[in-house]
């Protein structure tokens, strides 16, 4: 291991472990603020929007057709783009899952939540929860089953990562944008996958999440259960061409459910992750393989949400941004775009962004500012009535004004990107993006 970076992980070492030691500190600052909320009276609850926060895993930049993309027929999230606002350059805080999502929920920027790697399991896994991914190698798995050697590779990997990473769960003083809301008087509910720890305190249940239906982390990983709030509603290992339709029914019955009440729903896709696979009504549906029939799948599932909000009243007074977490990984498509997922390059972390208010938002237009994932938290705040917190660094900023068509410039003078894999990887790379659509490597 070279010099320089074992001088870095020392570093680290040491900053996380001062930050742990302020825990407790911060920790009370986090409940005064959120006990500093007003909730909403009856009134206010009545005129509230409704927010629908849907995330995709490693969807391309030029994966849709309102995009560009020419073997994937995605009309309802055409629908999405026509009857909305397209952000052409929203980019997520991170090339990677975890950091990218850390930056969505609670609008700062990865490093300061001490996150700079992919969460892995830490509890338990059974041999027989273990599947084999195919993509690696040949013998991973025999007679249907998960080779003795995949299965000592997996623990020694989920073992190692779990030692080197600063942390392994969101850090219990970060405030999320589903616990402001929550205080405010939000019905909150989270389906999909969360992959911000996978054992209390990190869990959604105590991240301001009432409901939550989903996976712990990506759907390579193992034991890949489906919980239900605490509980294991799905056992590892399942059928994951089930995915799609598990959360399409609990995020509906969740709307559904919310009656007169505001509700914030969180729907972080598992797809198009590897290993891919689709519900057997769409395999061979697009000429993109299973890859385009797994996101045509989806985008299925955007048009019977849109005529569930139709039906219930709801779609004129609900806000639905639709995003992913980061580039492109295998088969996906990254547009015009250089780079993958996993590089500050934009193929990396420029993602397909729509938003769609039709009671407040503009409708049909391009917006060619430079935004971000951690916009939303300061959004959603901004929405809903919410001061931000002081005790702590916002790096994004409200697009409210952005989206009404009050201002016309990104709020950003200029982004801040890294790739911070390491361990795993021996090199970072740092990109900072102007305004004025210059990025500097």
């Amino acid at each position: 291991m070279p010099c320089a970076r074992r001088q870095k992980e020392a570093i680290m070492s040491q900053i996380a472990d001062l930050s742990r030691s302020t825990i407790p500190m911060r920790q009370t600052e986090h409940d005064a603020f959120l006990r500093q909320i007003k909730p909403m009276v009856t009134e206010e609850k009545r005129q509230a929007t409704n927010i629908i926060m849907i995330l995709m895993d490693d969807l391309g930049w030029g994966d849709l057709s309102c995009f560009g993309s020419q073997a994937i027929r995605t009309p309802n999230l055409d629908r999405l783009a026509d009857e909305g606002i397209v952000m052409e350059n929203g980019y997520s805080s991170s090339p990677i899952c975890t950091p990218s999502r850390f930056g969505l929920l609670t609008g700062r920027y990865p490093c300061r939540g001490l996150i700079d790697n992919v969460f892995f399991p830490t509890i338990p896994v059974e041999d027989h929860q273990i599947i084999a991914q195919r993509y690696e190698i040949a013998d991973d798995e025999i007679d249907g089953r998960a080779s003795p050697q995949l299965i000592e590779r997996t623990r020694a990997l989920y073992q190692r990562i779990s030692h080197e990473s600063l942390v392994n769960g969101i850090l219990e003083d970060e405030l999320t944008i589903a616990e402001l809301l929550s205080a405010r008087g939000y019905r909150t509910g989270m389906f999909g996958k969360w992959h911000l720890g996978d054992h209390s305190p990190h869990l959604p249940n105590d991240k301001g999440f009432d409901y939550f239906y989903g996976a712990h982390y990506s759907n390579d990983m193992c034991p890949y259960h489906f919980w239900r709030n605490r509980e294991i509603a799905v056992e590892a290992p399942f059928d994951q061409r089930q995915i799609t339709g598990l959360l399409n029914q609990e995020l509906f019955s969740f709307i559904r459910q919310s009656g007169p009440e505001p509700f914030f729903a969180y729907y972080a896709s598992p797809w198009p992750h590897h290993p891919i696979s689709s519900g057997q009504a769409f395999v061979g549906t697009s000429k993109a393989g299973v890859y385009g029939d797994c996101i045509e799948e989806f985008d299925h599932g955007i048009g019977e949400l849109l005529d569930l909000l139709e039906y219930e009243g709801k779609l004129d007074q609900t806000l639905i941004v639709f995003t992913s977490d980061n580039g492109p990984w295998h088969q996906g498509s990254p547009g015009l775009h250089r780079g993958r997922k996993g590089n500050v390059f934009d193929g990396g972390q420029i993602v397909p962004t729509l938003i769609h208010w039709p009671a407040g938002g503009q409708s049909g237009i391009t917006i060619n500012e430079p935004v971000m994932n951690i916009d939303f938290f300061p959004t959603f705040s901004d929405l809903a009535g919410i001061p931000l917190p002081d005790d702590r660094i916002i790096d994004g900023c409200s697009l409210l004004p952005l989206l009404r068509g009050d201002e016309t410039r990104s709020p950003h003078d200029v982004l801040f990107f890294v790739d911070s894999t390491v361990p795993i990887r021996e090199t970072q790379g740092y990109a900072i993006r102007s305004r004025d659509h210059f990025k500097y490597f």
